[in-house]
């Protein structure tokens, strides 16, 4: 339902993507107020959400989900693997040694946090993701082309 619902949200906004659109001033502030150090956001606007996107200085890609009315309705992360909590860094070390993390994207919905991590070695890629609680699954592993 969460994968539906993000996949939707994602290429929906995308589609209706303009330079400068109307945001509410109440989303507008709700944003200031959580994120006042970001300067630079791009707005985008689909047909029942507002989405900002920014990168923070640490490279850090973010995108902020509101509804119309201001709600939040999502935040997704994309970064590396020295940004995951130290706990799940270690949980996957154990689980899938000698594999390197290449990315996370952190998903925070309906008020649960799911991290969707890649690791590689020489020749397969994995696909897991993990709870806040370090529960982790292995969703796919890829042959790399040789």
């Amino acid at each position: 339902m969460l994968s539906i619902y993000l996949f939707t949200v994602l290429f929906s906004s995308n589609v209706f993507a303009a330079d400068s659109i109307n945001v509410s001033q109440k989303v507008y502030k709700l944003f200031h107020k959580s994120f006042p150090e970001v300067k630079n956001e791009s707005w985008y606007k689909s047909s029942n959400t507002y989405e900002a996107y920014f990168k923070n200085s640490d490279e850090t890609v973010c995108k902020i989900y509101y509804s119309m009315g201001g709600e939040l309705i999502s935040t997704i992360k994309y970064y590396s693997g020295n940004e995951l909590p130290l706990f799940i860094r270690t949980r996957l070390a154990k689980k899938y040694a000698g594999k390197n993390v290449c990315n996370v994207t952190e998903i925070y919905a309906d008020n649960k946090t799911v991290y969707y991590i890649t690791l590689e070695d020489n020749r397969e890629c994995y696909k897991v993701h993990s709870s806040i609680n370090g529960d982790i699954s292995l969703d796919e592993i890829l042959l790399k082309a040789s």
